[in-house]
């Protein structure tokens, strides 16, 4: 027996940012577009030690959801850090998301009322799913 969809799937297109991490994967190409870093750059030995620290000292918070404005100790440090930089700010008015959607969300939740008009460059998230009834232009 078949699978039926919802009938919204039957217009899906196809996205230029969907086209381009296509590409993305094959050898050579580095591409400074879509969110895709240099694997090279990635410090893997630094993200197993800060890892396992994680899971060592509090497992629970490292692998459970938690709070919208993020984890309050890297919050805590972030506000640190910025001040090392002459920046003063509180960890109270830091959010840390757990990726570029959440942040997305969070901006049109807060930013874009219904109704709203928003111009974006494509190719782009748009829409954000806070933002039903506000219309986008390309």
């Amino acid at each position: 027996m078949p699978l039926q969809f919802a009938d919204r799937l039957n217009n899906v297109e196809t996205s230029a940012i969907r086209e381009l991490f296509k590409l993305l994967g094959k050898p050579g190409i580095i591409s400074f577009a879509g969110g895709f870093p240099d694997p090279a750059m990635f410090d893997v030995e630094g993200l197993k030690e800060a890892s396992s620290k994680a899971l060592n000292e509090e497992p629970g918070g490292a692998l459970q959801y938690g709070a919208t404005e993020g984890y309050q100790p890297m919050r805590e440090q972030l506000s640190s850090f910025m001040a090392t930089k002459g920046a003063t700010v509180s960890a109270q008015e830091l959010i840390v998301t757990t990726g570029s959607q959440q942040a997305l969300d969070l901006l049109g939740k807060t930013m874009i009322s219904p109704g709203d008009k928003v111009i974006v460059e494509g190719p782009t998230f748009w829409p954000p799913s806070s933002a039903s009834g506000c219309t986008a232009q390309s």
